[in-house]
């Protein structure tokens, strides 16, 4: 069963990564996805993320 989950995720990333490479928009989409992995992984540990933001 893991083998199938894990063939799927890696075909969904393959293809998100190869569409936004072909369209042109690799490094936008490369910008969203660090700042979406930074917020989930890091800002909600402050009390005042906007300050952490603004720098």
């Amino acid at each position: 069963m893991w083998a199938s989950v894990r063939q799927d995720a890696e075909s969904v990333i393959r293809s998100v990564f190869e569409e936004a490479t072909r369209s042109g928009d690799f490094q936008e989409y490369w910008h969203f996805h660090k700042l979406q992995e930074f917020q989930r992984n890091h800002l909600r540990y402050y009390q005042d993320p906007q300050r952490i933001l603004a720098v």
